[in-house]
């Protein structure tokens, strides 16, 4: 998670002050008021992942996290408070592709969630059997963005395919790597 990095409320400070866009995805254990109040004028959003609307299914998702949807929730709320950006994050497999209703009902609930970026779940260091559990087939995943995309037409929803998120951005460790 980057909000463990000692020095990220400073380094977002000189990344802003150079020019750069600052994003910065999380899972939310880590987010509080006194840390959200120090990025709210540095970054641009902040990334928050919601790949199921109920704890037993996210459990699966995120290894076992007991209280991850809670708190996903309060981060949400705690952005509300803030104004500061939220970015939604969905990851789309076969476990999950019929959820994005209720993600939708969560989006509308927060006026933080500035976008809804859907994303298909893409096998990256995964083995042939998760793959074979996981993956939604290009055509579905379109489908079901689109059925998506038109009936929540007030939610800014972008999504991006497997060949689409390549190569695109850098990521920085909470190491600072």
């Amino acid at each position: 998670d980057p909000l463990l990095w000692p020095d990220l409320v400073e380094f977002c400070r000189y990344a802003k002050g150079r020019g750069l866009k600052i994003g910065i995805d999380t899972v939310t254990y880590n987010l509080n008021p006194h840390l959200l109040y120090n990025l709210k004028d540095l970054v641009a959003y902040i990334g928050v992942p919601v790949d199921v609307t109920d704890q037993k299914t996210i459990e699966t998702f995120r290894r076992g996290k007991k209280d991850l949807l809670d708190k996903l929730l309060y981060s949400l709320s705690l952005a509300d408070a803030f104004s500061v950006q939220i970015r939604l994050n969905t990851t789309v497999s076969k476990r999950n592709v019929d959820a994005l209703d209720g993600i939708a009902q969560i989006v509308e609930k927060h006026k933080s969630v500035q976008t809804w970026s859907i994303y298909q779940w893409w096998p990256l260091r995964s083995g042939d059997k998760l793959a074979d559990q996981m993956i939604l087939e290009k055509s579905k995943f379109e489908n079901a963005v689109h059925t998506i995309k038109n009936k929540y037409e007030d939610i800014k929803i972008y999504d991006r395919a497997i060949e689409d998120r390549a190569r695109n951005a850098f990521f920085i460790s909470s190491n600072g790597e």
